[in-house]
């Protein structure tokens, strides 16, 4: 494996039975879970209560943390998360750690058999899938911070395939569990609504029954201190550099491109990310939008860290599970493992960084080569290929659109 898993989950564990601040993101998503169902409910997402809760997980006082620890301590679920993982708090902390880390050892688990159900299970593709999976950076990167993006990675794979076999609503259930982190809902909503129109008003409907009504249960308030944290940290991510410092991101990429932060220039490059994810989404193609949106999302909103990019390997894989000509399909497989060795060599580039070197976040470009491969493909193979071929390498014979 390129990153063993058994290290950085040992070496979390230790610093959390240390009362370390430095060890896992789990602490906090303990402490949150912690305040969604305590009798003070309602200030959950206020920030001197989301710093003290962290704090008191760690038998800490808010001087003994100091200044530079203290602006990491944040969770920035919605209540709905918060809620699913309060049962791990009846727990000992410890104890709830390694109980959550199980949990994403078994999604990482779901996540592989998905991908090769894709591929209808066919090799070397499926081998090849699962050994990407547990070779990738991301995966042990969320494993040990026991972040829900493996959960996402799911869920988004799941309403694909869902909406492949016209099942709306169980897409629209899939896409639900996305609100662990809101912003990856956007373009995989758009993109779901865009090839099934009905799908508009019933997965408007679940959104706000999941992602809305569960800030009526701890208080209306919170919905204020919740907009309040969440877009304090997209500015921040932005602008400072304490937060662009460990973004894959378009404010990562020139953080460690220039030394600082580049606000106007990641603005500029997240536009064209977004106008070309536009393009791909009105072409309606269902392969196509799907990648575009998971590699959209992971360079255009400022939020992502090296957790995220677990959602490239189901980008990847309904790529290259994409109907079409063989040489269509070589340069989407080279562009998928060009961004698969950009995402692995992530950690190299920002320890360079860290040491005062410059250094390229190869990631994000990698990400954007996709988008943009997306946008063009159907021209190409209008114009040189007179349509899709169905491909050897994948046995699906749907056709382009839904």
């Amino acid at each position: 494996m390129a990153y063993g898993i058994f290290g950085p989950i040992q070496e979390a564990y230790n610093q959390m039975r240390e009362d370390s601040l430095n060890g896992t993101d789990f602490t906090m998503l303990y402490a949150g879970s912690k305040n969604v169902v305590s009798s003070e409910r309602s200030h959950t997402y206020e920030l001197d209560v989301v710093v003290g809760s962290i704090l008191q997980e760690y038998s800490l006082q808010p001087e003994q943390a100091g200044r530079v620890n203290s602006i990491w301590l944040r969770y920035y679920n919605p209540p709905v998360f918060l809620f699913l993982l309060s049962p791990l708090t009846l727990l000992d902390l410890h104890v709830a750690y390694l109980a959550a880390i199980a949990i994403n050892v078994a999604a990482t688990g779901a996540l592989v058999f998905l991908l090769g159900g894709l591929f209808r299970w066919r090799h070397p593709h499926t081998m090849l899938v699962g050994a990407a999976v547990l070779g990738f950076v991301p995966t042990y990167w969320a494993l040990y911070h026991f972040q829900p993006t493996v959960l996402i990675a799911v869920a988004l794979t799941g309403a694909f395939m869902a909406l492949e076999k016209g099942r709306g609503g169980l897409a629209s259930a899939a896409l639900m569990f996305a609100l662990a982190k809101p912003q990856w809902l956007a373009a995989s909503s758009a993109v779901a609504v865009r090839l099934r129109p009905r799908m508009a008003l019933p997965l408007g409907g679940a959104t706000i029954a999941v992602g809305f009504l569960p800030f009526l249960l701890i208080g209306p308030g919170s919905i204020a201190d919740y907009v309040d944290l969440a877009t304090s940290r997209g500015i921040s991510d932005l602008s400072d550099v304490r937060y662009a410092a460990g973004l894959l991101s378009w404010p990562g990429f020139f953080w460690a491109l220039s030394g600082d932060v580049q606000t106007e220039a990641s603005l500029a490059m997240t536009a064209l990310s977004l106008a070309a994810f536009a393009l791909v989404l009105l072409r309606g193609d269902r392969y196509l939008s799907w990648t575009a949106a998971i590699c959209t999302t992971l360079i255009a909103v400022p939020h992502s860290h090296a957790q995220e990019w677990i959602l490239l390997a189901p980008a990847a894989a309904i790529l290259l599970a994409r109907p079409g000509p063989p040489s269509g399909f070589a340069v989407s497989a080279v562009l998928s493992v060009c961004a698969y060795l950009a995402v692995n060599s992530w950690l190299f580039a920002r320890s360079a960084v860290l040491d005062g070197e410059r250094s390229l976040y190869l990631a994000t470009p990698a990400a954007l080569l996709i988008v943009l491969w997306c946008a063009v493909l159907p021209l190409l193979e209008r114009r040189r290929w007179s349509g899709p071929i169905p491909s050897p390498w994948t046995p699906s014979p749907a056709g382009q659109t839904a």
